[in-house]
């Protein structure tokens, strides 16, 4: 509402624009057929108001028109960040340090939490990166948010951390490359105990990981159920209904419902039409 308010005084409605509109229509196509021709539509549609999410990055790109507005965003998300890991602490402090009693922040689970903390600490580890004698606060910011995230104990997210950091130090100066060892060693020598062993079963490449065990029983799960409906899906949250249809010897597909794979999930919800449509979308971005 803010934005058309803002397109109707300053008149800029023809200086819109609107990138990846074709792959992101295409995706919104494919979750709009996959509910309809879905198994379950009443269970399923109420999953078509994210969509409307998509609509915050048009707004981004049309309304922060200006370095001094991006800039003030970007401080904005990481202070924002920075004040969430009080109630990280808090957890950590009420129950322990414990891949048990994980910090969840302000969030309903702990991987979402860490994904957001990983998204700012990378946001922020490029400012330094770039800019070292600006806002000399970020180095306080960034390393509240890093042991918050290592409490999370969510491993994704500390692998996303690592390659986002690469990714920026080799575009800033590969010779820093040489240093990542070391910090990394560093952290884990100051880590608590219970970090450890959840770095050291991490790189140990156990293939007995219960962990490792419940994705695997999901993803074929999830492959089973992309064999009946390969095109379309069968929808959003199709697998509440459908589980019960298909071998589960672990239960652990009807327990979680959910693919842990942003890839098998878009291709049991929306088939190969919205799974490809999604992909396309990183690839006209990139």
């Amino acid at each position: 509402m803010a934005w058309i308010t803002k397109c109707y005084f300053t008149r800029s409605w023809g200086k819109q624009t609107f990138p990846l509109k074709v792959p992101l229509l295409l995706f919104v196509l494919a979750c709009i057929v996959a509910v309809v021709g879905g198994v379950d539509f009443s269970g399923s549609y109420k999953s078509l108001k994210r969509l409307l999410e998509i609509l915050i990055f048009f707004w981004a790109v049309n309304c922060i028109d200006s370095d001094d507005l991006r800039e003030n965003l970007s401080l904005l998300l990481i202070v924002s960040a920075t004040l969430s890991t009080f109630t990280g602490f808090y957890n950590a402090w009420e129950n322990g340090i414990s891949d048990i009693y994980r910090a969840e922040g302000t969030m309903s689970v702990y991987m979402t939490y860490a994904g957001l903390l990983m998204l700012a600490l990378l946001l922020a580890s490029g400012k330094l990166i770039f800019s070292p004698k600006e806002n000399k606060w970020i180095y306080i910011a960034l390393t509240m948010m890093s042991v918050c995230l290592l409490f999370t104990f969510t491993r994704q997210a500390w692998l996303g951390v690592l390659a986002g950091g690469v990714f920026l130090i080799w575009f800033r100066k590969k010779n820093l490359l040489w240093f990542l060892p070391v910090i990394l060693i560093v952290i884990f020598a100051i880590s608590p105990a219970s970090v450890q062993q959840r770095i050291k079963d991490s790189l140990s490449a156990n293939l007995e990981d219960a962990n490792l065990k419940r994705r695997v029983a999901l993803w074929q799960g999830g492959w089973l159920v992309f064999k009946d409906h390969p095109l379309i899906g069968c929808g959003f949250k199709c697998i509440d209904v459908v589980n019960q249809d298909y071998p589960d010897p672990t239960g652990i597909i009807k327990r979680l419902r959910g693919m842990h794979s942003n890839f098998i999930q878009l291709a049991v919800d929306t088939g190969l039409f919205g799974l490809i449509s999604w992909i396309s979308i990183w690839v006209f971005i990139l």
